[in-house]
């Protein structure tokens, strides 16, 4: 602090008195404080969002991103981040849900509107888990004529894996 207030009296001649300024805190001291924020005001539904897109793009189980641990490791957040975090994966579950429904709301209105016919395309493929599921992907350009590219649904195939049953998934998503 010495060498602060001898550049403030030699370099910018201050008139105040520079032996009176107050020490200067570190920003762990300040935090302690309270003297000022870190991090921005915590946002629950923005926190809940990302939270369900982090759990899905990680390919995380309901149980994975509701453990403990996991809960520990995002309970450090604070008691903000603690309170929103879903104990259960049926809350999780519920979240990733409500998301889809939103998002294909969403999906829906720049079909509605886009520049170009709607081509689908679909694939089929079997999970780790022996369901075989169909993939349909719409391709088409948006409103402001930008190619776009969705999924729009992984329906299970159930059955042979012929013309009729593909017909069917299809017909379910759009």
């Amino acid at each position: 602090m010495k060498h602060i207030r001898n550049h403030l009296k030699e370099k910018h001649q201050t008139v105040e008195n520079v032996e009176t300024l107050p020490l200067l805190m570190n920003p762990f001291e300040m935090a302690a404080l309270n003297s000022f924020n870190l991090v921005a005001p915590f946002d629950s539904e923005w926190f809940k969002k990302d939270y369900t897109d982090w759990a899905i793009c990680e390919d995380l189980s309901f149980q994975q991103a509701t453990s403990d641990c996991t809960r520990n490791l995002l309970q450090l957040g604070g008691p903000a981040a603690e309170s929103v975090l879903p104990s259960s994966p049926t809350t999780l579950s519920n979240w990733v849900k409500s998301s889809y429904e939103v998002r294909f709301a969403v999906l829906k209105d720049m079909l509605a509107v886009s520049k170009s016919k709607i081509h689908l395309s679909f694939d089929l493929w079997s999970s780790s888990n022996h369901l075989t599921l169909c993939g349909i992907v719409a391709h088409f350009l948006n409103q402001d004529g930008f190619l776009k590219v969705a999924l729009l649904g992984l329906p299970h195939l159930l059955g042979p894996h012929s013309g009729e049953n593909i017909a069917g998934c299809v017909a379910k998503v759009t």
